[in-house]
């Protein structure tokens, strides 16, 4: 057992010391008792009758039960207010539908490896045992130390305490003010309901992660392995503490936010997200909130369904192709990667979209943006720099409102889409509806097919006019003159 050793009552003041096998255990043990299970011990409970440690009404005081390696206490175990357990590598067998150990009162449990065991009459076994225990029961603040075993099922409340180091833990609940301490082990599924509180250290989360209620703080990241779930359902989850805070998304694993209270996912300074391939939200439920502040995030998933997305600082680097229902805003920061968008919406009202700023530095470093826009989709610019190398933002089908920011690179191509551009600067522009321009600089304009053009402000510098039925308040000969005016100055 890492950095622990076994929980002790007073041993001087035991009256009454049993060892199995050889000695008779009755059914509920009193006050000032020590009973001692050696190799191949079994103790007398069952389903039906489980061995009951201390009174019922907490009364008891002095009572230690030591089981050592290949030792059995049957199938069921009731641990009383002053009660010391301590297993060395046994084997706790669970029933159906009852906790193996009850914990209740202040007693406390503590499962050790078998080298830890003391020798003696009772037999030894050579080589570390590791204790399985199917399910413990934790009540009225009573403590369970596992360090370095196994516990298939831990149910902690009424002010309990778990602490594992290098444990192995399928299924942990906590709830009503039960507190857990997880160091290095590995977790399959925790579930935190109103007023728990869980602490985990290095731990791996290989299943589920259901933050329901309480508060669960993850201190230096959190880690969920391939295929498993991350839900935060109204409950709090940090993961700001430590020196290099970050949750690691493993491949086909689910990041969900939802409920009433939909948590959102804050990345503070220093916070990463690593996500490979995960679904970061589902189609049902309400609308998820996921907040990147200051961070620096990686989102490469497969779709975002139904989320109010708030990029404001840091450096993200989006890779999502199916963007729905959703709505993505960019206030801050700095943004690379790709996006596809179906009916969403996009507002971009600052930061740098593409290529991104080098330390603040007056220069740039690498990143492209790829964004399209698709089937009903809205695109709105107040700010900002969209720079995308490789082709011009498009958006289908859609409606695009441009009154600032600056379009570097190819600029933006609007096909069966309503284009309103009230300022800005563009550097180039494609539109086959209908395109009205009321104010910002453009270096080019084109408009195809059947489109429906007007223009009464701003500054175009250049274009075409391949286009039936022109209609507007400019002409070509004021484009031209508009662009010398503009190169004389």
């Amino acid at each position: 057992m890492a950095g622990r050793t076994a929980a002790q009552s007073d041993p001087a003041g035991f009256s009454t010391v049993l060892n199995l096998p050889g000695d008779d255990v009755p059914a509920q043990v009193g006050s000032d008792t020590q009973i001692n299970v050696g190799i191949n011990g079994i103790l007398p409970s069952s389903t039906e009758a489980p061995l009951v440690l201390g009174s019922m009404d907490g009364s008891s005081r002095n009572i230690e039960l030591n089981v050592l390696a290949r030792g059995d206490i049957g199938k069921g175990l009731i641990a009383n207010a002053g009660t010391v357990v301590n297993v060395f590598g046994g084997s706790l067998e669970g029933r159906l539908f009852d906790p193996t150990i009850s914990a209740k009162g202040d007693s406390q449990v503590s499962l050790l490896q078998s080298p830890n065991a003391p020798c003696g009459g009772l037999g030894c076994v050579s080589g570390p045992q590791r204790t399985r225990v199917d399910w413990i029961e934790l009540n009225d603040q009573s403590v369970l130390n596992a360090d370095d075993n196994r516990v298939f099922r831990v149910e902690a409340k009424d002010e309990s305490t778990v602490l594992s180091t290098n444990g192995e833990i399928p299924d942990l609940i906590v709830g009503d003010s039960a507190r857990a301490s997880l160091v290095n082990g590995v977790v399959e599924c925790v579930t935190i309901t109103d007023g728990g509180y869980v602490e985990a250290v290095g731990t791996l989360f290989t299943h589920a992660v259901d933050v329901l209620g309480g508060e669960m703080v993850a201190v230096g990241g959190i880690d969920l392995a391939h295929r498993s779930v991350l839900v935060a359902n109204g409950g709090k989850l940090d993961y700001t503490l430590g020196s290099a805070p970050w949750i690691n998304v493993g491949e086909d694993a689910t990041l969900i936010l939802r409920g009433d209270k939909a948590t959102p996912l804050d990345l503070q300074p220093s916070a990463r997200v690593n996500m490979e391939r995960p679904n970061l939200s589902r189609p049902f439920g309400p609308k998820r909130t996921i907040q990147i502040l200051e961070a620096n995030a990686v989102v490469a998933t497969r779709e975002i369904y139904n989320a109010d997305v708030l990029i404001d600082g840091g450096f993200t680097r989006l890779a999502t192709d199916d963007i729905e229902a959703s709505r993505i805003q960019i206030v801050d920061g700095a943004v690379t990667g790709s996006a596809g968008l179906v009916g969403s919406e996009l507002i971009i009202d600052g930061g740098v979209l593409g290529r991104v700023p080098w330390s603040g530095r007056v220069g740039w470093s690498g990143g492209d943006f790829d964004l399209d826009l698709w089937e009903e989709s809205s695109l709105t610019v107040t700010g900002g720099l969209i720079h995308s190398e490789q082709h011009p933002v498009r958006v289908v089908n859609g409606s695009a409102s441009v009154v600032g920011g600056v379009f570097r690179g190819y600029g933006l191509s609007a096909i069966q889409t309503d284009v309103t551009i009230g300022g800005g600067v563009m550097n180039s522009s494609y539109a086959t509806r209908s395109v009205s321009v009321s104010g910002g600089l453009h270096w080019g304009l084109a408009a195809h097919g059947s489109s429906r053009v007007r223009i009464s402000g701003g500054t175009i510098l250049g274009g075409t006019h391949r286009w039936r039925g022109f209609r507007g308040s400019a002409s070509w000969e004021r484009l031209q003159a508009q662009r010398r005016a503009h190169q004389r100055s």
